[in-house]
């Protein structure tokens, strides 16, 4: 009776600590709303968008994965503030591959703005035929402010710069480090 007890017992242990780890499969299309430590981590199998007038928030502590050739297109805003304790990742699922990067794509007419703070962007790699499709793992190409803080890039490559790339952008970035 007491090896029954016991054995339901490591049981019980087992499953709960199975089900503290969640995953959440992001498989492509809009996106908007909050990602959450608690649904980390995500990932992203399909290219995925924020579309105009919308928001996504990344809460602390998230961490997605991309899967080769996958990335993220936002046209309307997004807010990925980490903390010095808990940051925010943003890597590939294959690091051998890696993955495309974040694009802000916005008009001018728009008003939102971007804000990534402690932040980690690694392994991004982009390297395609054409040098104007050749981009950082983050392409702000928008006429809103963008401000990134306390954020690393490491290990990311790309034809036209790894790291961030800026058309028609106002950014305000302080205290990042850029590794290879």
């Amino acid at each position: 009776m007491k090896l029954k007890h016991t054995l339901l017992g490591i049981l019980a242990m087992a499953l709960i600590s199975f089900s503290a780890v969640a995953q959440t499969t992001l498989s492509g299309g809009e996106l908007t709303g909050r990602l959450t430590r608690a649904g980390s981590p995500y990932t992203v199998t399909a290219d995925l968008t924020v579309p105009a007038g919308q928001s996504l928030v990344i809460e602390p502590g998230v961490a997605m994965y991309f899967d080769q050739h996958r990335g993220m297109d936002v046209y309307g805003q997004i807010t990925a503030r980490g903390t010095a304790a808990d940051s925010i990742i943003f890597t590939a699922s294959d690091t051998a591959l890696g993955w495309y990067g974040i694009r802000i794509r916005k008009k001018a007419t728009d008003t939102e703005e971007q804000a990534f703070a402690y932040c980690r962007f690694s392994r991004h790699f982009l390297i395609k035929q054409e040098i104007e499709d050749n981009h950082g793992v983050l392409k702000l190409d928008s006429f809103s402010i963008t401000a990134i803080d306390h954020c690393l890039f490491t290990l990311n490559r790309a034809a036209n710069g790894a790291g961030v790339e800026t058309n028609h952008a106002s950014v305000q970035m302080g205290d990042c480090i850029f590794k290879r």
